[in-house]
């Protein structure tokens, strides 16, 4: 029995002295949104309404991802600068946590899409 006891003893000294590798930090939600931003390819017309929409989004706490970063410049980028710009502004001053480009002239706006007869 104190044989046992001994070998056992023994086997929880020699775990005790292993040193463990130290975890590695996890990236915050706000350290991903920072790191998403700071890799963004903007266009320079647009960076000043970009950074405030991201300035926008980090205080409500709705943190871009990186793949968030890319469907938004995606979306954008099938626009002019000016509507970009348009639709960030906007986007940051309702609050929105995404934007929404006016459809090109000859196109459907949200208010054309359905007519009082088809009501």
């Amino acid at each position: 029995m104190q044989e046992q006891l001994n070998r056992i003893e023994g086997y929880l000294l020699e775990l005790l002295k292993r040193k463990r590798a130290p975890a590695q930090k996890r990236q915050t939600k706000a350290e991903k949104h920072n790191d998403a931003i700071s890799h963004a390819k903007v266009p320079p017309a647009v960076q000043g309404a970009w950074n405030a929409f991201c300035v926008m989004r980090r205080d409500k706490g709705a943190f871009l991802t990186a793949n968030a970063v890319d469907l938004l410049l995606a979306k954008l980028a099938k626009h002019s600068d000016s509507v970009a710009i348009e639709a960030l502004n906007t986007s940051t001053i309702k609050g929105y946590t995404d934007v929404y480009p006016k459809a090109q002239e000859g196109g459907a706006t949200g208010q054309d899409w359905f007519s009082k007869e088809d009501k």
